[in-house]
């Protein structure tokens, strides 16, 4: 169970859960991994931030901005871990983040086909610099469009937004410099009906069961 709410005002998603592991192994367990996918933007854990190569001093701060190499630091601040108790209390316990993976330390070891719950509160910064998406246009060119996070706000399902271009609209893109952590980023991507003809024929082109 997570519940989490979006402050509007200093860009940050502030949330808290309880989650229950499974020990479905053979083995007996002395700590719990949790996976922290954000920590991709943590300029503390990323491993990537630390591997990225520097750009030229004499790059603009415009340019800096757009193609998002701020090092924005957008990763998880964990302010409480605690386990759940056989009675219902809350327990402390040891936990360390590497990376982007947090170890849980057990007080006892967890038997398979036991099961543990825990909770944790964490939060972490969203970028207000106008990541959001991108959309391309018929001429070939293309424009970054911010998304203000208060419209999450509205439906936490679902959101609309009107695009308006003097130029047909082919190709609308979510967060294209992956600034949020996404599991799924097959569904970020929007293309126009003779857009989605054109790449169907070129795949079928290069499987060679294409004919001419």
């Amino acid at each position: 169970m997570t519940k989490a709410e979006l402050d509007t005002a200093l860009h940050r998603i502030i949330g808290s859960e309880r989650s229950t592991y499974h020990n479905n192994s053979p083995d007996e367990l002395r700590f719990l991994w949790v996976q922290l996918n954000q920590n991709v933007r943590s300029i503390e854990h990323s491993r990537s931030y630390q591997m990225q190569g520097a750009l030229p001093e004499n790059i603009s701060p415009a340019f800096r901005r757009f193609v998002g190499v701020g090092n924005f630091d957008g990763g998880y601040e964990i302010s409480r871990v605690q386990l759940v108790g056989d009675d219902g209390g809350l327990e402390d316990t040891a936990w360390r983040v590497n990376n982007t993976i947090m170890k849980v330390n057990l007080p006892e070891p967890l038997e398979p086909g036991q099961v543990m719950s825990f909770e944790i509160d964490w939060s972490y910064r969203i970028p207000d610099s106008g990541r959001g998406g991108k959309e391309l246009v018929r001429d070939g060119t293309d424009e970054m469009i911010q998304l203000p996070a208060d419209v999450w706000r509205a439906d936490e399902l679902t959101f609309t937004k009107g695009l308006f271009s003097d130029q047909r609209i082919l190709k609308v893109e979510l967060d294209p410099l992956e600034a949020f952590a996404d599991i799924d980023p097959s569904d970020n991507e929007w293309n126009a009906p003779e857009v989605e003809s054109q790449q169907a024929e070129q795949e079928q082109d290069e499987s060679g069961d294409g004919s001419r």
